[in-house]
């Protein structure tokens, strides 16, 4: 969870703020492309239209697509069908809903007891709301760790954690 902030401050402590969307992820490419080359591992093929609507359903919303979806993906000639569709996903309430019971689950562990019942909830609410409202993952997790950040996230998660030190620090070293 917080190795997407690891990548945000590394990416953003020499990356001009101006970067567009293309140019970043061009900028990360650049990065993960390197260390495969040191290690030598060979790029992966580029997937077929069927298996990439699959994955990126499954990624961002946690389900497999409708069949009418996956055959209008795959039958659309567009040479930006690919971008189009994660936009799409992005955008769709599947995705808060999928994420934030993700990141709650990392943050908030399953559990039958009481805490889990009454904090599992709050947080979710919290991280959809994050997460409908494109909040980037650097304030995101200021939002979560620092209580000075002034919101509900935070302290919903000491509350969770019981306010102590150890798991916080296990929270937030995940």
């Amino acid at each position: 969870m917080f190795a997407l902030l690891s990548l945000t401050l590394l990416l953003g402590g020499g990356v001009e703020p101006k970067l567009s969307p293309t140019e970043l992820a061009a900028r990360i490419d650049e990065h993960i492309l390197a260390k495969m080359k040191a290690a030598k591992v060979p790029p992966a093929q580029l997937t077929s239209d069927a298996e990439f609507v699959r994955r990126v359903y499954l990624d961002l919303t946690g389900r497999v697509p409708d069949i009418l979806s996956a055959r209008d993906f795959i039958d659309n000639p567009a040479k930006d069908k690919r971008a189009a569709l994660i936009r799409r996903l992005l955008a769709d309430k599947r995705y808060s809903v999928h994420w934030a019971n993700v990141w709650r689950s990392w943050l908030v562990a399953d559990g039958s007891d009481q805490m889990f019942q009454f904090f599992g909830p709050q947080m979710e609410g919290f991280l959809r709301e994050q997460l409908r409202e494109n909040v980037s993952y650097d304030q995101l997790v200021t939002r979560l760790l620092l209580p000075s950040a002034g919101g509900t996230g935070s302290q919903i998660l000491y509350q969770s954690q019981q306010s102590r030190p150890e798991n916080m620090a296990s929270i937030a070293t995940r």
